[in-house]
């Protein structure tokens, strides 16, 4: 997704905690900042490994919606069970891509 979609901001939630922005180590509450600041000037952000992200981020990101288009990308099934049973988060689009 890094190299195939156009995007503003590229955030990867790493297994750490923290988020991996331009190479560099953010903490969780910082880099969800940059893409709420993200999605309010109507710009991509995506959201790697998703499922690594504490549930209580997600209110803050629904919040967003329409403003800006947000990707989610994650390794895990369980994260798109917990997403759409909960009614959690609207997506627009749910595309499964099997290995590559």
């Amino acid at each position: 997704m890094h190299r195939f979609l156009n995007w503003d901001l590229y955030v990867t939630v790493s297994r750490s905690g923290y988020c991996i922005v331009n190479g560099e180590l953010i903490e969780v509450n910082n880099a969800i900042s940059m893409v709420t600041k993200t999605l309010k000037n109507n710009g991509i952000a995506i959201i790697d490994e998703f499922q690594r992200l504490p549930q209580r981020f997600w209110d803050i990101l629904v919040q967003f919606h329409p403003s800006g288009r947000l990707i989610l990308s994650g390794s895990s099934f369980s994260i798109v069970n917990k997403v759409f049973n909960r009614g959690v988060l609207y997506l627009d689009y749910f595309y499964h891509l099997g290995l590559i």
